[in-house]
């Protein structure tokens, strides 16, 4: 290569890494592109294409890590190989920033595993510098204190390297030359949000007079959406772009050929056209919302897409199965399991119809049902350790015992977290770090772990939600940000499984990243019923909101809507006590009576008035009621202590006044439980 030549190219991969890879916008790159291009054909006819050399030097780092099944050399994950590979052997400061799923974390992770050196798989890497990463997991959580202990960190090993170099002078003198200490910051955007203000230390921590000389370090810090300018100006800029169309078929194509080359060239129009359909789906959901649902589905559930397609395929080919319809039976399965969970305002509108619906344009003599066996999927899911974790959405009051049912009938053993609501709770650190602890150790056992209302807490966990573990020994390690300053790695048992419960009037209120990580689904008892069953509790829920009904003209003092007084009296809690009682193999004709007993208990003595007030209509209702209301105690507190069958009682309570339940002399007696005293 010629002095002229060397030059040239030193500037082109220059502009592209300082001023190209820092454009958001698809459009705005291109244009910049041809400017670039129609210089650069002026100043000398060899260089036709600005990009030209960028992509094949970035091809060369990527052809020389070992990628594992499922991954693509898209235009994101080479990007972003090539601005981590220049910036942390130069030990420049880096700042990736992208929407979920555009391979920011795992590129991080493969430039990791193979600079090692020495001891490094392939030729490239042997003669540069080892990496040992220093890891911090940003958070709401996180402060200032936390983010310069991680910087100390990465220092100590410096320091620590030039002791060994003065004692044993020349040797280690070389070997500190081959090693890059590197801090990579992991959810800054999360960490930014904080109202601790961690990354105000990053000012100082990236400054010329503190990263130099020994002191030097790499840093590498990634976000789902740009920081503030004053902290990215002190370092390069990698903004992600929206693939584009070509991007995405591309990707999905080389997704199945790291599989089957053989079959993803056999098929590859099927590989592409699902890039198609996402492309496609994309732009409905940019058009259809504004609210942060435009991403509640995301690149993370395309790859995963394309990956559960061709195993289906694989599997198919193997059992000698495969032909044009089971194929695309194939794709249509794994449709089911990565683009549901959106339910749109217009009925029987949801995110699978839609996507099904484009799917069916472009293979319209494939047979698709709008509906899906949602209990199916989620069975899959919970049996699939390749399968991402998963979230479902239901309604509040029935989502525990909805998942309860499933994993009982798979005869899984599972065990329930549950948020606390308290302020005091929500903002305190010391309960973040015991759910965590808890959580970790159902982690390193194995277990399938339900957990509800731990949004603190969820950020915290976010690299395990990747499932994009750090392999030690052939063991998986996540990191979890434990507390404000410490990040851990804990053990991540291959059988382990998550499973996330929503409340779907709250599904609004969770961030994209957070979604994307899972396999989404909406629950309800309807997907557990049989119409049968429906039109029963449909009739049962009909009765009890005749309970409500009253004469206002006539009773006057009754100014208030007695529905507001109900508990347990909802939709979905009426057909989960069916559901309750057919799975008990009660008759039908007793399951409304089976329904009574199980509500009366929580009807408030306003209802019993009201029904006495509406007479005949409601006699036989109101003689069932209060033999089932009588089975209780509802008027003294210590009676209800005296006469409790279960050791797990809630009590409703309309008054604010309580009353001293036990004195110092008092002893109530429990056939249960025994003596109940003050003291205990």
């Amino acid at each position: 290569m010629s002095y002229k030549d060397i030059h040239i190219y030193s500037i082109i991969l220059s502009i592209f890494i300082c001023y190209y890879l820092r454009i958001p916008e698809n459009d705005v790159r291109n244009k910049l592109n041809n400017n670039l291009k129609n210089i650069l054909q002026n100043y000398d006819q060899n260089y036709a294409e600005f990009l030209e050399i960028p992509r094949k030097e970035a091809s060369f780092i990527a052809d020389s890590i070992d990628l594992e099944q499922g991954i693509a050399k898209n235009k994101a994950l080479l990007d972003n190989l090539f601005a981590l590979f220049v910036t942390i052997n130069t030990k420049v400061p880096i700042f990736i920033v992208g929407k979920p799923g555009c391979s920011k974390s795992l590129s991080v992770q493969l430039i990791n595993k193979s600079m090692r050196g020495k001891a490094s798989k392939k030729l490239l890497f042997k003669n540069l510098p080892e990496i040992i990463m220093s890891s911090y997991q940003g958070s709401m959580g996180s402060t200032s204190k936390g983010v310069k202990s991680v910087f100390k960190k990465a220092r100590n090993i410096l320091k620590n390297l030039k002791k060994l170099e003065e004692k044993q002078e020349k040797k280690n003198k070389e070997e500190k030359q081959k090693v890059i200490s590197m801090i990579y910051f992991d959810e800054m955007g999360l960490a930014e949000h904080s109202p601790n203000n961690p990354l105000k230390v990053i000012h100082s921590e990236l400054e010329y007079d503190q990263n130099e000389g020994d002191n030097k370090v790499a840093f590498v810090g990634i976000s789902n959406w740009a920081l503030d300018a004053s902290k990215m100006n002190r370092g390069l800029f990698l903004s992600i772009p929206d693939p584009e169309l070509e991007d995405v078929k591309y990707t999905s194509y080389t997704i199945g050929e790291s599989y089957n080359p053989t079959l993803a060239n056999t098929y590859k129009s099927v590989y592409e056209s699902l890039g198609d359909i996402y492309f496609e789906y994309k732009k409905f959901l940019m058009n259809q919302f504004t609210n942060g649902f435009e991403e509640f589905h995301g690149n993370r559930d395309f790859y995963h897409l394309v990956k559960n397609s061709v195993r289906n395929i694989l599997v198919k080919e193997d059992q000698h199965l495969l032909n044009d319809q089971t194929l695309l039976e194939c794709a249509i399965d794994s449709i089911e399991r990565n683009f549901s969970g959106l339910q749109f305002d217009v009925a029987d509108k949801t995110s699978l119809t839609v996507f099904k619906g484009i799917f069916q344009k472009i293979y319209p003599n494939c047979q698709v049902q709008k509906e899906y066996d949602v209990l199916k999927r989620v069975k899959e899911n919970i049996n699939d350790l390749n399968s991402r974790y998963l979230l479902l959405a239901s309604e509040s009051s029935i989502g525990t015992f909805l998942l309860s049912s499933i994993l009982d009938e798979e005869e899984k053993e599972f065990s329930f977290y549950v948020g606390s609501p308290f302020i005091q709770d929500l903002h305190s650190e010391e309960y973040a770090l015991k759910v965590l602890n808890k959580i970790q150790s159902h982690m390193e056992r194995g277990n399938i772990l339900i957990l509800k209302n731990l949004e603190t807490v969820y950020p915290s966990m976010y690299d395990l939600f990747n499932q994009n573990f750090t392999i030690i020994g052939k063991k998986n390690y996540s990191r979890l940000a434990v507390g404000s300053n410490t990040n851990t790695f804990a053990y991540v048992d291959q059988n382990f499984r998550c499973i996330v419960n929503v409340d779907i009037s709250k599904l609004d209120q969770e961030e994209a990243p957070f979604l994307n990580r899972f396999e989404k689904h909406i629950m309800s008892f309807e997907y557990l019923m049989d119409e049968e069953l429906i039109g029963e509790a449909d009739k049962i829920k009909s009765n009890i909101d005749g309970f409500f009904k009253c004469n206002t003209n006539m009773f006057k003092a009754i100014n208030y809507d007695l529905k507001k007084l109900m508990i347990n009296c909802s939709k979905e809690e009426i057909q989960a006590l069916v559901y309750d009682a057919h799975k008990k193999s009660i008759k039908k004709e007793n399951i409304n009576d089976y329904v009574l007993e199980k509500i009366s208990m929580t009807f408030p003595q306003d209802i019993l008035i009201n029904l006495k007030i509406l007479g005949a209509k409601q006699t036989k209702n109101l003689n069932k009621i209060l033999k089932f209301y009588n089975k209780g105690e509802h008027s003294n507190f210590s009676q209800f202590l005296e006469k409790a069958k279960s050791q797990k009682n809630i009590i409703y309570t309309f008054s604010g006044y309580l009353e001293e339940i036990i004195d110092e002399k008092k002893i109530i007696n429990n056939s249960i439980v025994g003596e109940i005293k003050k003291e205990n």
